[in-house]
């Protein structure tokens, strides 16, 4: 336990000690530190609900859910296109289809079901967003796109399937931030993009910034953990919450939660999670429910 627990300070103090330093470094897409930075903002100050990139009252997200894909099956072949068309197993289609049961719990938002979603092109992400009732997804070409690195891909070879901190641990950490701040910079343009739409577009007279509700990404294991802590690490979460982050494996058709609240885990099958994780979890959701209140977006 105190090896585990160790892992994790070193996740927290040494590779996301400080998201404005991540934030400093240039892309190599050629954007400016400052021009991420202020992306950044928009995703963090659309959860906090302070001053800053955009003026809100209230925060017009309640939560974040990082969802991995159901059970999908083996590529047929070893290029690209292989992996892009896997389709889900017909076991993959029930979970996705029954793990409506709890994502229906996260927010119940008045314009739309569950606010907005975002997806890899992956047609097993896709194909999971459609099967649990989420909004058409909008395609974000990092969330696959920086998999597909060979810095992501020999990763991905060397681990496999383990938790966030076992790959930190392995030396791959900044390979992983590097695809979480290249994902968070594409997640923050589609916000602003969706406020500015909600709100009119150009021009218009419209004051209140919108209420987009559950955020929803529909991504791959453990590159959706790194963008889950990049996000908490900007929010200034407690080490309880990331460590609750760092240290769980993403199962399929499951959701990591993050909200200013703190970060939860969302499944068919609480009982198989250790209990902490289930606390972390129902003080993430009374969380996310307390803002859907606050805003008069909650049905029932």
């Amino acid at each position: 336990q105190k090896k585990w627990e160790q892992v994790v300070l070193e996740t927290k103090e040494q590779e996301w000690r400080d998201t404005a330093d991540a934030m400093s470094q240039a892309f190599s897409d050629g954007r400016s530190p400052d021009e991420i930075q202020e992306l950044l903002s928009v995703a963090q100050e659309a959860l906090q609900g302070g001053p800053g990139s955009i003026e809100v009252e209230l925060a017009p997200i309640s939560c974040f859910a990082f969802v991995r894909h159901s059970t999908a099956d083996e590529a047929q072949g070893d290029t690209e296109d292989d992996d892009l068309s896997r389709a889900l197993t017909e076991d993959g289609r029930v979970l996705a289809t029954c793990s409506r049961r709890w994502f229906s719990t996260i927010v119940n938002a008045d314009r739309q079901p569950f606010g907005v979603s975002f997806s890899s092109c992956a047609g097993r992400c896709i194909e999971t967003a459609y099967l649990m009732g989420a909004p058409k997804p909008v395609i974000l070409d990092g969330i696959y796109a920086g998999m597909m690195q060979q810095d992501a891909r020999t990763a991905f070879a060397d681990l496999g399937y383990v938790s966030l901190a076992d790959y930190v641990k392995a030396g791959y950490g900044a390979v992983l931030r590097k695809y979480a701040e290249r994902v968070i910079v594409e997640i923050a343009d589609a916000l602003a993009e969706e406020i500015r739409l909600q709100s009119g577009g150009e021009g218009s007279d419209q004051k209140a910034t919108p209420y987009l509700g559950t955020v929803v990404v529909y991504g791959h294991s453990v590159y959706s953990s790194s963008v889950a802590m990049l996000i908490a690490q900007a929010i200034r979460l407690k080490k309880e919450h990331t460590s609750t982050i760092a240290t769980m494996v993403h199962g399929e058709a499951e959701a990591i939660l993050v909200t200013a609240a703190g970060a939860g885990y969302c499944n068919m099958d609480p009982s198989i999670l250790p209990a902490q994780v289930d606390m972390q979890t129902a003080k993430t959701l009374s969380g996310a429910y307390a803002t859907l209140r606050a805003t008069g977006k909650l049905k029932q």
